[in-house]
């Protein structure tokens, strides 16, 4: 993980210095996504929304900063409920919505086209970190007389992935479709936790706005 990070800013630093960056190279922009979370309880999939900004070092060289948030996604999961004082536990069932939350940095490489005019087809590659937050919805046990562990918004921890993505642009306007995965950690605070996402996957469509139009 850290030398993957040490990478993408080697190569930050190596590109600025090389290149003449004006405002055709900044955009920002946003847009819808599709994911699916495979986890220890199944697969469970739901839309959500992406924000993003980012420069283009070299038409075919950027960096993008994500922002990605999922609307609610119910989760079932079985478990254990625990009594208390006695310390005897009984099989329960948990039904709760979980909000998926991740902010990430990666580098885009253009292998066809350019990010300046046109189409342009690239991959790319990134790290991040992963968070949710979730409210229970139903237990079928008494909440006077058990309980069970869990069940608060954590942080996950560090995530790797990558993917493709199509982007035409015309002037200041750019449509974009991304597909691609991300392998999260599946710990928090040192303890593994089997009913969040262990991997995810999906596709992303959006628009970016640049401040400028491009001028090579």
């Amino acid at each position: 993980m850290k030398k993957i990070t040490v990478t993408l800013l080697t190569l930050i630093l190596f590109t600025t210095a090389k290149a003449q960056l004006g405002k055709s190279d900044i955009f920002g922009g946003g847009g819808i996504n599709a994911t699916a979370y495979l986890t220890d309880d199944g697969l469970a999939s739901g839309l959500g929304y992406n924000l993003r900004a980012g420069v283009n070092f070299l038409p075919k060289l950027g960096v993008v900063l994500n922002f990605n948030q999922s609307f609610p996604i119910k989760f079932t999961s079985e478990q254990y409920a625990y009594a208390y004082g006695s310390g005897g536990s009984i099989d329960a069932t948990i039904v709760r919505k979980v909000k998926f939350i991740d902010a990430n940095v990666r580098a885009n490489a253009y292998m066809a086209g350019t990010a300046d005019e046109g189409l342009g087809f690239y991959g790319f590659v990134g790290a991040g970190i992963l968070s949710y937050k979730e409210r229970v919805e139903s237990v079928s046990y008494n909440t006077d007389l058990y309980y069970t562990i869990g069940g608060e918004d954590q942080t996950i921890g560090l995530m790797i992935g990558g993917g493709l993505g199509l982007q035409y642009r015309s002037g200041i306007f750019a449509g974009f479709f991304e597909t691609g995965f991300n392998l999260p950690a599946n710990e928090a605070n040192g303890e593994e936790i089997p009913t969040l996402a262990v991997i995810n996957a999906g596709v992303t469509l959006g628009v970016k706005i640049y401040l400028g139009e491009s001028d090579r």
